[in-house]
């Protein structure tokens, strides 16, 4: 790091700075701005800004016409992602002197791309003759054809130096690539106006004729959380006896007589002893736990008859809970979906009054994640897509097809 000129130590004024005004995110009032229309800058010429943005950076001109301030001037834009554009103006006859960092004034652009995509855009800024400085292997910062700054970094928004910053505000794909389980939170709480909005929006789900048959009970009680945790303590145990054993934990065609002896085992092992783990205690520690429950009655089975485990009615619920995750994390909280319950369902119907005609579909736990998930490991789209049969050829990428991440 470099030294300050005073070589000051400075971090109680930055201590008493951030207790007096930065307010938690349950606290922070919604911003006025609906998001950065456009960042201004000048340029010397615009087709070398032009050149610089579009083919070395790879991030394309949008728009260009004549500036209604100033007539001959250029105004024109780059899509730097999720909406925000980089806007640079010439001005033609009018000399605006050299870059330079003044109070007010430019310090730098930080743009986010992914790992992938930093390797391969650092390595033409270096074959450009470029000069770069690279910091940890995330950061790259170097001068733009007009002498402005810009850093190339890893980290994905709302991110930094793996901190959150604000309320993640991503856009829709890269929040599905990015939604991940959480379940390790801190212990800062969530209010009720939060869980309202999530709510509010989850509703949106599509569900079959529109019947909306889930039903949600926010469990707040100490005492029946602790029940929570303890009924979940259980089948999270044989969950991981039988995935440690080789076997897909109650498969519907699983060897249910193997699962009952590795179940058995595990428990004699584990004698009279078991107790509720920190991992499920602190699971149920969480600001936010959801009983999502299924109206039986009002819900379309049209797999009710086959001749196998039902899965249709789930159309109906599950994108509601996942709704309620997505709805989570533009709050800029996490959480995970987890049915270990309904392996002990009558007992918590019992525990939670729960009618006889509903289902308990998932428990859904929210707070806020130690850790930012910004990268999921899934199978390629070739791995599980055919064309015209389930054993037609795979669905594979064409070349030179756009894709937002890699």
């Amino acid at each position: 790091m470099t030294k300050g000129a005073n070589n000051v130590d400075r971090s109680r004024e930055w201590a008493d700075l951030k207790e007096r005004y930065l307010r938690p995110p349950s606290q922070r009032p919604t911003s006025s701005a609906r998001g950065l229309h456009h960042f201004a800058l000048l340029c010397n010429n615009v087709e070398e800004t032009i050149i610089f943005y579009q083919d070395l950076l790879e991030m394309p001109l949008v728009e260009l016409f004549e500036n209604r301030d100033y007539q001959g001037s250029t105004h024109f834009f780059f899509d730097v992602g999720h909406g925000n554009y980089l806007a640079y103006f010439d001005f033609p006859g009018l000399y605006v002197g050299e870059y330079q960092e003044v109070i007010g004034g430019l310090h730098h652009i930080a743009l986010s791309v992914e790992k992938s995509k930093w390797d391969r855009l650092v390595a033409k800024l270096e074959t450009a003759g470029i000069e770069i400085q690279i910091v940890n292997d995330s950061s790259a910062y170097f001068a733009g054809p007009n002498g402005e700054r810009l850093e190339l970094l890893t980290y994905p928004l709302n991110d930094m130096y793996g901190n959150v910053i604000g309320a993640p505000a991503v856009d829709l794909i890269t929040t599905l690539r990015s939604t991940g389980a959480v379940r390790q939170f801190t212990d800062e709480g969530v209010s009720d106006d939060v869980l309202f909005r999530i709510l509010d929006s989850a509703r949106f789900a599509p569900n079959g004729g529109n019947r909306q048959a889930w039903k949600v009970i926010a469990v707040k009680d100490k005492t029946l959380r602790t029940t929570l945790a303890d009924l979940y303590a259980g089948p999270w145990a044989q969950y991981q006896a039988l995935g440690a054993a080789g076997l897909t934990p109650w498969s519907p065609y699983g060897d249910r007589t193997a699962e009952n002896e590795i179940i058995a085992e595990h428990e004699r092992n584990a004698g009279s002893a078991q107790t509720t783990d920190e991992f499920v205690n602190a699971l149920f520690n969480a600001p936010i736990v959801l009983a999502i429950v299924a109206d039986l009655e009002n819900l379309v089975a049209t797999d009710r008859d086959l001749d196998r485990p039902t899965m249709a009615v789930g159309a109906s619920i599950y994108p509601f809970a996942w709704n309620i995750l997505l709805a989570a994390r533009a709050e800029g909280l996490g959480g995970v979906i987890t049915t270990m319950h309904v392996r002990i369902e009558p007992e918590v119907k019992n525990l939670l009054a729960i009618p006889d005609h509903f289902a308990l579909a998932a428990v859904v736990v929210i707070g806020h994640p130690e850790q930012t998930i910004s990268k999921l490991r899934r199978g390629a789209v070739d791995s599980f897509t055919t064309v015209d049969r389930f054993t037609g050829p795979a669905l594979v990428e064409l070349p030179n097809t756009h894709r937002t991440q890699p």
